[in-house]
């Protein structure tokens, strides 16, 4: 997590977050759960200890890696919190959104996933074979079209 660079990509421009302790970023304002950082988080029985990710109301929580050793593929572990499943339908007017993960080495989109309610540490899985063996940028950026009861959890691995 200390090496990742972290912000939030709205419409207007890139808001840098704030390291935490060491141990997490801290972005936004009013939205106090907008965050990244190592958590245990149970899902389906199951705790993992995977990155929060909770995406930001407008726009998409974007995080750099500068220096990844690439190898074949990128596979990317993610669900939706239990709680955030659970709480979501008693919520007025609330549509539980999938969570999109759009990935990219150096500039270049490799490709993104959607994650919905019914998802528990499913994997994606994204080509980086042309990049194999170099150590590049790597862009995680997450969002939903309906942030609320979004607590996203990721476990990503560049794996051969």
């Amino acid at each position: 997590v200390r090496e990742a660079q972290v912000a939030v990509q709205g419409r207007g421009g890139a808001q840098p977050c704030r390291g935490w302790g060491g141990r997490a970023w801290r972005c936004g304002g009013a939205e106090g759960n907008i965050y990244f950082g190592v958590v245990p988080r149970e899902f389906d029985y199951t705790v993992y200890n995977c990155l929060w990710a909770h995406p930001p109301k407008d726009g998409a929580l974007v995080a750099t890696y500068g220096r990844v050793t690439l190898g074949n593929k990128i596979v990317v572990r993610g669900g939706i919190a239990n709680v955030g499943r659970r709480n979501l339908p008693g919520r007025r007017g609330a549509v539980a959104t999938p969570v999109a993960v759009q990935v990219a080495v150096g500039n270049q989109v490799v490709g993104q996933a959607q994650f919905t309610n019914a998802d528990s540490m499913t994997p994606a899985e994204f080509n980086t074979a042309p990049w194999r063996g170099q150590t590049l940028a790597v862009t995680f950026a997450v969002s939903a079209a309906n942030a609320e009861m979004r607590q996203f959890c990721m476990i990503p691995e560049a794996r051969e």
